[in-house]
């Protein structure tokens, strides 16, 4: 049916250097560390905080850095200079049934 002849004359898929890996996150944004009151023990997951951010800030998940899971809180960065009104939005969005509370960390 396919004449597809042995697949062994493919050659080396080694990959390219040229582009770094990950989310074509821009490497020229400044990130801010900010601290937000829901954790893992509140049954948060990474996915639940770039969602809410994402929607709620309309801030292109590209431009969110390193979210870590704590127990009881969770760290996130964001772009340096986020407009004060955007923050205040965040502080009062909820996650798992817990409110973000958003603030420098």
């Amino acid at each position: 049916r396919n004449s597809r002849g042995d697949r062994s004359d493919r050659g080396s898929r080694e990959r390219s250097t040229d582009k770094p890996r990950g989310r074509g996150r821009p490497t020229d944004v400044e990130l801010e560390t900010y601290r937000l009151d829901v954790g893992r023990s509140h049954g948060v997951q990474v996915k639940n905080i770039v969602g809410a951010i994402a929607n709620e800030a309309d801030i292109n998940s590209r431009f969110i850095g390193d979210i870590k899971l704590n127990d009881e809180y969770s760290t996130i960065e964001l772009p340096k200079g986020m407009p004060e009104a955007t923050l205040k939005h965040l502080e009062s969005v909820y996650v798992c049934k817990r409110q973000l509370k958003i603030r420098k960390d």
